[in-house]
């Protein structure tokens, strides 16, 4: 008698495995159990399914639909294309035309975009030349994928500076992306001043210039003129007159006349470059003729509400002669000021551990010199949105920024109108300085622009630990001591034109580290020491005049500290003061005072620095 064979069953659903199995001996009750690999393997498993369904449709393989743009087709499967996005799924399952079709047209799409989108959709990565992205992130909107638009919207997120941000604007605009243009539009007010000469802005239309012109948070950098919004006016105008005349009175509307010079509107009014437009010789003839007895908006005389940013940068927790890698100050703490008040809005960690020597604020961008591992510079760029710093570039040995590395020592200044770092002798006290060498005392030009360097004069005399800053074209340098650390109030001015220094009239008070900065076509020294003790005192030179005069004093004595100017106001910020008892960590501060000029009186902030610091650098952007 043969013997029974065992009946094996297998069935399977949708849902989940069923296994029933049969037998003489053996009964087993029907189970319901899922089987999952795990999750490397699952990945594993995912990514290969993928990359064959990929593989199949580049040999045409089981495709059975093609999408046509710009003339070139793409193969493609149904499922797949159907299966994660919304928008073909809708295409192939409602009764569309497209859903009778092999082969569908997509109109306003760029090939290459779409040659990105149906790699994503198959592999979920995708490789574009960096001027389509634009096309790629319309492409995304069109067909509905948020994970593609995500990763297209924190592309140009990251991306944002002033040489792109008003075609980003626009285009965010037009896809309705509320997010991406609102970081555009800061990005155009707090750069303005350096976007106004951009391509982008000479070319765009009138409309889109009138609306940005509106805009109450617009800067024209470290000091805020109407003149300056009225100029870029005229040079977009200017871009192409006799086209945009006819519409220039929507442009010269969003401008803030009733703030503007009355020198500018003449020049406007005599020169007869509107006339051809009868609207606006009527506006410019009111302004530059009757002003302030003329018939105006209140929107003219509104002042604008623009919001000035100053960085600090590295310093030192304790004295530089005492410092080690801890006493390093490795942050940037950012101070936010708008319509004269003042708050902390976020900082970061330094991403390298360099002293407050190689930060430098340059066409109303931050930046920081570094070294990395093998001695090599490089330059790093601080995103104020984000509060991070990007790599920018490896620097070569020809560049201007070489230059500044190689001289860290030096005491510097910049003219921020005609981009020029003046590198202005040691800065601190060097061997050599007691025999008139003349390595101490070189004075160099870096021209930013061009990346050439020029040799000036060198200073007269030896000094250390003075000050330096550019007013109205001319360098100063200031104070200072010589060898025999004796203190100085001399003034120096260099006489471009006769290439040799000038002296200026002497400060009341010798100071050595002090504060520099300018307001109201006046120069201000600020604090420093006179090597008995730290001061509070405050005065400032009248160029016409030359001449110093007694300004309210300081709440704390201060030197080694930082100072700038913002908001009509000036604010010095940490340093080293007499005691520990008015100051804190080595005698080091974390305060921040201002400097109301109207009241000539300074005023603590109730909100200190994170941290005790001095011999920072503070940029002002």
């Amino acid at each position: 008698m043969a013997p029974k064979k065992n009946k094996i069953k297998k069935t399977c659903s949708s849902s989940s495995s069923k296994f029933s199995v049969t037998s003489s001996k053996n009964r087993f009750k029907p189970c319901n159990s899922k089987y999952t690999l795990n999750r490397d393997t699952l990945t594993e498993f995912r990514r290969k399914t993928m990359l064959e369904q990929n593989k199949m449709r580049k040999t045409g393989l089981f495709c059975d639909v093609v999408l046509k743009a710009q003339g070139q087709i793409i193969r493609a499967h149904k499922s797949v294309l159907a299966g994660h996005c919304d928008y073909f799924r809708t295409m192939f399952t409602i009764d569309m035309a497209e859903s009778r079709k092999s082969e569908i047209e997509l109109h306003d799409i760029d090939y290459d975009a779409l040659a990105a989108v149906v790699d994503f959709l198959y592999t979920g990565s995708f490789r574009i030349e960096d001027e389509k992205l634009d096309e790629l992130l319309a492409a995304s909107c069109m067909f509905q994928m948020k994970e593609l638009q995500s990763i297209c919207v924190k592309t140009f997120e990251k991306d944002l500076r002033a040489t792109n941000c008003l075609r980003i604007h626009t285009l965010a605009d037009m896809l309705n992306l509320t997010t991406l243009k609102d970081k555009a539009e800061k990005i155009i007010c707090l750069k303005f001043a350096a976007i106004m000469h951009h391509e982008d802005f000479l070319a765009l239309e009138a409309k889109k210039l009138a609306v940005i012109l509106q805009w109450p948070s617009l800067s024209t950098g470290l000091v805020q003129d109407e003149d300056i919004i009225l100029r870029a006016a005229l040079d977009w105008l200017n871009y192409d007159h006799n086209k945009r005349l006819p519409q220039f009175d929507l442009v010269l509307l969003s401008v803030r006349l009733g703030r503007t010079s009355s020198n500018l509107l003449k020049s406007i009014h005599t020169s007869g470059i509107l006339s051809n437009n009868p609207k606006c010789a009527e506006i410019i003839e009111k302004f530059a003729t009757q002003f302030p007895n003329c018939q105006m908006r209140v929107y003219d005389l509104h002042p604008r509400s623009p919001s000035t940013h100053v960085c600090i940068i590295g310093g030192y927790k304790q004295s530089p002669r005492v410092s080690n890698a801890r006493s390093e100050g490795r942050t940037i703490e950012v101070l936010k000021i708008t319509d004269r008040e003042a708050t902390w809005v976020g900082g970061t960690i330094l991403r390298v551990g360099m002293n407050h020597h190689t930060a430098l604020a340059l066409n109303h961008e931050v930046y920081i010199l570094s070294t990395n591992i093998k001695n090599e510079y490089e330059l790093y760029q601080y995103d104020l949105l984000e509060h991070s710093w990007t790599l920018t570039k490896k620097v070569e040995e020809d560049s201007m920024w070489y230059m500044i590395g190689e001289h860290v020592d030096f005491v510097r200044a910049v003219d921020h109108q005609h981009n020029y770092v003046y590198l202005c002798g040691y800065g601190t006290w060097r061997e050599g300085g007691n025999k008139g060498s003349k390595s101490c005392r070189r004075v160099l030009r870096l021209d930013m622009n061009s990346n050439t360097c020029k040799e000036l004069p060198p200073l007269p005399d030896n000094r250390f630990y003075h000050s330096a800053i550019v007013m109205d074209g001319s360098l100063y340098v200031v104070g200072g001591t010589d060898w025999k650390n004796e203190a100085k109030a001399g003034v120096l001015m260099l006489d471009q034109e006769k290439e040799e220094w000038v002296d200026k009239q002497m400060m009341n008070v010798k100071r050595i580290a002090a504060g520099l900065t300018t307001l109201n076509g006046h120069l201000y020294a600020i604090g420093g020491t006179n090597m008995v003790a730290r001061q509070k005192t405050v005065e400032r030179y009248n160029p016409r005049t030359n001449t110093w005069s007694a300004v309210g004093n300081m709440n704390r004595a201060r030197a080694y500290h930082g100072v700038v100017t913002a908001g009509g106001c000036i604010y010095a910020v940490g340093g080293k003061s007499n005691s520990s008892e008015e100051g804190g960590n080595s005698n080091v501060l974390n305060s921040v005072e201002v400097y109301d000029p109207e009241a000539n009186q300074w005023s603590m902030l109730p909100e200190t620095m994170s941290s005790e610091l001095c011999r920072m650098t503070l940029c002002v952007v």
